[in-house]
């Protein structure tokens, strides 16, 4: 994964946020922690992350994704301690940890730069969650050290992105599944839903409201638009659909993984029909259902895979659950089934980084033709940008910011992605979007449309 993610560069918001990066300073800290952000969220330790990258890694793509795949890499050795923690084997443990790292989901989290809020709060949440953990199974005044470092964890998770709201509901299940044995009870939970409580009034306070994404047709909070038969839809179907095959299906796959899902399909019917519910299992399910209460308004994934890196944490629970399924197996078959399964996952992230880098090489195609238009006019018209290719984020954000780096100077651009409105400048230069070929092309000098 770390040679194929170093072939794409930069996409939509990553421009922003590299370019932003490189314009803080550390007299920034103080704002970054006081203000909520222009875009409805409230996200200071991604926000750090960032500037610490830009310190080393400037605008080099290559850099980045090192940066973003040592964090995935701590996440996978996370889900593997914690399948450990909650009784899966060895081996069951291990193979939860690579098919979270693998998992087809992983491109938009692991590979686009705007993906690193999703990577530090689940590191973090992670984290907090191992540690709870650890206290509780040791008590004491290993306890009180343990619960006091998840606290910090617990903390800089929710101030790294909102989904890390959940953690202290994800432990409390494990509370719940342990009530009959020794360790942690209810009120061990206090510190941690008081700390994510304040943050989050906090976080109110700065937007004066609850903040986040607003739908453009209503001017409501989309946190406030959820509907019962979308949402239904979302949590009964497409969240299984994505889990399971997460395929960006805009590119046909491969007679190959063709074949691998096949076979992959027929050892999941039967890993079902031996697999009997059980209450180690049912922590594992349960985490991934309150891991995706916050991505709810999100959750209806296409078959593009637009927005699946708000499956990044709950995937946790998904990766874990086949885990402890894979450990009610035996015989051949133990070790069959999760190889199987890893290795229809590797193809479908093979299959998607492919997409992913297709994506990458129009994305800056395009930028480059712009910054040449630019050399010969002060001014462009840039029409019908597709803020997706083929499901991959392209330029919903971050066009000019793309056209200025390859430029090297600041670009006017009258127009970005609309081709209707008022008349184009007679100066500018025109370059509009070939859908047939993924392509911006040139068009003749034009007083209007």
């Amino acid at each position: 994964m770390l040679a194929r993610s170093e072939s794409v560069a930069f996409l939509s918001d990553d421009f922003i946020l590299t370019q932003l990066a490189s314009q803080w300073t550390t007299e920034n800290l103080r704002v970054l922690f006081t203000t909520g952000g222009g875009d409805g969220f409230y996200r200071p330790v991604g926000a750090v992350s960032l500037l610490i990258d830009a310190r080393w890694a400037s605008f080099d793509p290559v850099l980045w994704h090192r940066s973003a795949l040592a964090l995935h890499t701590v996440n996978a050795v996370l889900v593997t301690l914690l399948a450990a923690r909650l009784d899966a084997s060895l081996w069951s443990a291990v193979f939860a940890g690579v098919l979270f790292a693998i998992h087809g989901t992983r491109p938009e989290a692991a590979v686009w730069i705007a993906g690193r809020f999703d990577l530090l709060a689940t590191l973090f949440a992670l984290g907090a969650i191992l540690l709870f953990i650890e206290g509780c199974e040791r008590g004491g005044r290993s306890r009180y050290f343990a619960h006091g470092t998840a606290l910090i964890l617990l903390i800089l998770a929710v101030m790294s992105k909102e989904s890390a709201y959940i953690a202290p509901l994800l432990m409390a299940l494990y509370v719940a599944s342990r009530l009959p044995k020794q360790g942690c009870g209810i009120r061990s939970l206090i510190p941690f839903f008081l700390a994510a409580g304040l943050v989050f009034a906090y976080r109110w306070s700065l937007f004066s409201g609850i903040g986040g994404y607003v739908v453009s047709e209503t001017g409501r909070p989309q946190a406030f638009s959820l509907g019962l038969l979308t949402t239904l839809k979302a949590v009964a179907l497409r969240l299984w659909a994505i889990l399971y095959f997460p395929i960006n299906w805009s590119v046909d796959p491969t007679p190959a993984l063709g074949f691998l899902c096949v076979l992959y399909m027929t050892l999941l019917l039967w890993l079902a029909v031996q697999t009997r519910p059980t209450r180690q299992l049912l922590l594992p399910l349960s985490f991934l259902l309150v891991a995706i209460i916050p991505a709810l308004p999100l959750l209806l994934i296409g078959t593009s895979l637009g927005n699946s890196r708000v499956l990044y944490l709950p995937s946790v629970g998904f990766c874990i659950f086949l885990a402890l399924a894979v450990d009610g197996l035996t015989g051949r078959a133990r070790y069959l089934i999760p190889t199987v399964i890893a290795a229809f996952h590797a193809g479908v992230l093979h299959h998607n980084l492919n997409v992913w880098d297709y994506a990458s090489a129009k994305v800056q195609s395009a930028c480059s033709a712009a910054a040449d238009a630019a050399r010969s006019s002060k001014t462009l018209a840039v029409l019908g940008l597709p803020g997706e290719i083929r499901g991959v984020p392209a330029f919903s954000n971050g066009f000019r910011e793309c056209v200025e780096l390859r430029a090297g100077h600041p670009v006017a651009i009258e127009r970005i992605g609309k081709t209707g409105g008022a008349p184009i400048a007679k100066n500018a230069v025109r370059l509009e979007w070939d859908k047939a070929n993924d392509r911006l092309v040139r068009l003749n000098q034009s007083a209007g449309e």
